[in-house]
């Protein structure tokens, strides 16, 4: 896992101008609170560094993170903490569960225009349905009671159905 994120995955860029920010702020920080004997206030940062507070505050909010870094809250023992890459892959699984129901209701929605020995030919063959299995040609035959070559041409008639309808 580790050699194929290091061969396929790319270095997040900063851009120059957050970077010299993030340089600068620190030490213009420390001259101000040197200067003032307080802690400065951010449009006081703001106006010693030359940029608008609004640009200051999405600079204090942009943070640099691993994917290994543990969650804040998550667990106190290191065996069960989640980690940033836990929660992308969360949020890629919760995405992918959304596609593949919206992908069923679509597919749902076309076989309603199929008649029913060409679903269920359909059904059979590619295992449509509640977590069915395909099947061969000769059980789809068989659960059909018809010989290949009809079971085939069933099939042959409700993919370019579906075709025609996706097409549309």
């Amino acid at each position: 896992m580790q050699q194929a994120a290091q061969a396929y995955s790319r270095p997040v860029r900063v851009p120059t101008s957050s970077w010299t920010l993030m340089l600068r702020e620190p030490a213009v920080r420390a001259k101000l609170e040197a200067t003032l004997g307080r802690s400065p206030k951010p449009v006081e940062v703001a106006a010693e560094l030359g940029i608008p507070d609004s640009q200051l505050y999405q600079h204090r909010h942009f943070s640099v993170a691993s994917l290994s870094d543990p969650v804040l809250g998550s667990s106190d023992s290191p065996d069960s903490q989640l980690t940033l890459a836990d929660l992308a892959a969360e949020e890629d699984e919760a995405e992918q569960s959304g596609q593949q129901a919206a992908w069923q209701a679509t597919l749902s929605e076309l076989l309603d225009y199929l008649p029913a020995r060409q679903r269920r030919a359909l059904e059979l063959r590619y295992g449509v349905g509640a977590g069915e299995q395909g099947r061969s040609m000769a059980e789809v035959a068989a659960a059909l009671e018809v010989s290949q070559p009809v079971a085939r041409a069933l099939l042959r008639a409700a993919v370019r159905t579906l075709r025609a309808l996706s097409a549309v």
